[in-house]
């Protein structure tokens, strides 16, 4: 869904006295705004005398401040166009990183000059597009999963080997029906039980591809236009929901590493606890709008996630950062969804890190040189003393919401470390993220912005993510 926005983006320092909100004060220092300052990492250096990478992203936002942060020059493609994504753009003038203008992917696609990018890292949004994602092949090289992978993903042909990867990892596997056969197996069995049934569409992402199976009814699930049918029915387990991040070296694709040790192949990242269909941020029931973290598991149960995303990643060739969604209960650990990209969680490790001032770390550059198979180790980031929590708020209101001038500087006072902060003393904490440029009319249900709120624990991150994301939308409901 795309924002329309009739101004561009630009460096704005005007007080924003004029909106406020009460917002609860925090007993934090400011080591979130601190984050945001650019703060260079080892630089990226491919073999070749192009180093220029395409970012192809729903939201690209976060990805082009991995690429800004590592050194990167890039280009992006992204629907929201939003005032720090233009800033970040124009951090490093020597780069000429820019944001490219195309009405679609398709027109994207076709108008790509090959010859300018060493490669593209595709995003959200655009991984499940596999007609344009096999062109974009034939003119550029794609770090990422290859074409095959992601038609695997696809498929409800691949649950089976999922299943197995799963079971032999010890983990438990939801009952999952493709929908060839699950319109009449779950209709007749739901009323009966008192079993819960989703259907997902394995083509789409961030919980807009799945809903509920209504009982008393049936459900109609549609093949797509090539005629392919990728819904699936799966049960619906309650429990705690968690992502997992992972770095993958496909050694299958690498002959150097297919005959050498495999050690630094495959890390298990971290954990974070997912956020989903949060009615405070405005989001539907199974929308993705959050993560808090990095959290710590109990040793056997890191140990079964370790397993289950090393034999997928195995199995399914997977190159560069990956994220597994799961349900964990005191039956076990439940893989939910498969996400063969660099996921919205893979930020809040970043930022993590240069909170607490642990070893950085560009996920960006991570990804790319898992892809082109240089094996790595991110050292643990075991000694942060301050948790980290991120959230997306969605447009309520159903005639949209459009940004004003008064509250555009009100946000950007949370997003810019150089623009005044009157508010600073009440949330010192607070940083803002995908800021919409002023005259930006946001569709209902769509997304605004993204917060980031920190804590001593986890919970307390959370409960600070909470409020403020409470005290956001009052400020922007008087829009």
């Amino acid at each position: 869904m795309f924002r329309i926005s009739n101004c561009p983006g630009e460096s704005v320092k005007k007080s924003a006295e004029q909106i406020g909100a009460e917002i609860r004060p925090s007993r934090l220092p400011d080591p979130i705004m601190a984050a945001n300052q650019t703060q260079k990492i080892s630089p990226f250096e491919p073999t070749s005398s192009m180093n220029r990478i395409l970012i192809i992203s729903a939201s690209s936002r976060a990805m082009a401040e991995s690429a800004d942060r590592a050194g990167c020059s890039f280009d992006v493609y992204d629907q929201f166009q939003d005032w720090d994504l233009q800033q970040i753009c124009q951090r490093s003038p020597a780069n000429q990183n820019q944001i490219l203008a195309a009405t679609d992917f398709e027109s994207l696609v076709k108008s790509i000059d090959g010859a300018r990018y060493l490669g593209a890292v595709v995003g959200g949004g655009f991984e499940n597009r596999l007609t344009e994602l096999e062109f974009l092949g034939t003119r550029i090289t794609r770090f990422g999963p290859n074409l095959e992978t992601l038609r695997s993903f696809q498929s409800p042909d691949s649950l089976t080997e999922l299943r197995d990867c799963t079971l032999m990892a010890g983990g438990k596997w939801p009952t999952t029906i493709p929908s060839l056969y699950g319109n009449l197996l779950c209709s007749e069995n739901h009323s009966r039980t008192e079993t819960s049934w989703l259907i997902k569409d394995l083509r789409g992402s961030g919980g807009s591809h799945v809903r509920k199976l209504e009982r008393n009814g049936k459900e109609k699930t549609d093949s797509h236009s090539d005629g392919s049918n990728s819904f699936i029915f799966q049960e619906r387990i309650s429990g705690n929901s968690i992502s997992a991040l992972y770095l993958s070296v496909d050694s299958k694709s690498n002959p150097k590493i297919l005959n050498e040790d495999l050690t630094n192949c495959f890390q298990l990242i971290g954990c974070t606890e997912q956020l989903v269909g949060v009615t405070e941020f405005g989001a539907s029931e199974f929308s993705y709008c959050g993560s808090v973290g990095p959290i710590f598991m109990r040793e056997e149960q890191q140990q079964i996630i370790w397993q289950i995303g090393r034999k997928i990643a195995e199995k399914f060739s997977i190159s560069g950062i990956f994220g597994i969604d799961f349900i964990v209960n005191h039956e076990g650990i439940w893989p939910v969804d498969i996400n063969p990209r660099i996921t919205a969680s893979a930020e809040l490790f970043e930022r993590h890190r240069q909170i607490n001032g642990t070893p950085p770390f560009s996920f960006f550059m991570s990804h790319i040189e898992a892809c082109t198979g240089k094996r790595q180790t991110i050292e643990s980031d075991s000694n942060g003393l301050t948790a980290l929590a991120k959230g997306i708020l969605f447009c309520p209101d159903k005639s949209g919401l459009k940004i004003n001038q008064q509250v555009f500087d009100y946000l950007v006072s949370f997003a810019d470390p150089d623009f005044p902060r009157p508010h600073r003393s009440v949330r010192p904490s607070l940083f803002i993220a995908d800021v919409p440029d002023r005259d930006t009319t946001i569709p209902h249900g769509a997304p605004i912005l993204t917060l980031f709120e920190t804590g001593s624990t986890t919970e307390e991150a959370k409960r600070n993510l909470f409020d403020s994301a409470k005290s956001l939308m009052l400020v922007l409901s008087g829009a």
